[in-house]
């Protein structure tokens, strides 16, 4: 085999390649022109932070928030956010300190969801309506 069998890289190179967590481990060590083994070993005698492992699920907290404590389906939490376990979309809730879902709960769908919400917000137009109504 031939090549260089240590590379010199900066500290900074290393250190970037390493923060960029929209490139998996392997991704980044390519991107520099080493092996996934080689970034880990380096990134560890180095003392940077470890990586968060698994795929990024990234979830507007609000709204999952809102959807999770209305009580919509697991299964079509999953579908909307795009992630195959349900353990991902609990550990989120738990992290947020959303509640548990009861064992055989209420489940709403999505559907129901907005249009359970939209009809408040209907309703909150309406009484803003009315109360401008009668101050005019």
């Amino acid at each position: 085999m031939t090549g260089v069998r240590y590379q010199t890289l900066s500290v900074a190179t290393l250190r970037q390649a390493w923060m960029d967590e929209s490139m998996s481990v392997a991704e980044a060590a390519a991107s520099i022109g080493i092996t996934r083994a080689a970034l880990l070993d380096r990134a560890r005698r180095r003392g940077f932070p470890k990586r968060k492992t698994g795929r990024c699920f990234c979830v507007p907290v609000v709204k999952f928030s809102a959807m999770w404590d209305a009580g919509v389906q697991p299964s079509q939490l999953r579908a909307r956010y795009g992630t195959p376990f349900l353990s991902t979309l609990t550990e989120t809730a738990r992290r947020l300190g959303l509640r548990k879902f009861a064992r055989g709960g209420k489940r709403i769908t999505i559907d129901d969801y907005f249009q359970i919400k939209l009809g408040r917000e209907m309703a909150e137009c309406a009484v803003r309506e009315r109360a401008m109504a009668r101050s005019a």
